[in-house]
């Protein structure tokens, strides 16, 4: 019964390091996405034009507050990143304690049913002996 609720106990972390897994495979697809979003503005400024031009001001501001937002956004993925493998790790080392609990309780309950058989062939022999005993005396 306890095995029991061990395993489904187990299962239920299992669902939940792969939703877990699965959140960081999203939070990692945003950054490089972020990553190839700023390269792409940083690239399509021309420097030399801009800094002769006062008529882009708008655009290289725009694109400026853009980056700048990636950018901020980038450092609040990265913690979530760092966090999501932390939470991962955590995961891994209660399934693991629990793989340790169940195994326990399975090399336990093997321990326990030889023993029942080891006493219950103690028995049949004592009844064997006292039946040749019987006999023996009849």
């Amino acid at each position: 019964m306890i095995r029991q609720y061990l395993i489904s106990y187990k299962q239920e972390f299992m669902e939940k390091r792969i939703d877990t897994i699965q959140s960081l495979h999203k939070i990692e697809l945003k950054i490089k996405e972020n990553m190839e979003f700023l390269r792409l503005i940083e690239n399509s400024q021309d420097k030399v034009y801009d800094s002769f031009s006062p008529h882009n001001y708008s655009v290289n501001n725009t694109n400026y507050i853009k980056m700048k937002g990636l950018k901020k956004e980038n450092e609040s993925l990265q913690k979530a990143l760092s966090d999501t493998k932390t939470e991962i790790e955590e995961i891994e080392k209660k399934i693991k304690d629990l793989d340790a609990m169940i195994q326990y309780l399975n090399h336990t309950a093997k321990e326990e049913m030889e023993y029942k058989k080891s006493q219950e062939k103690k028995i049949e022999r004592k009844i064997e002996l006292e039946n040749e005993l019987q006999e023996f005396h009849l």
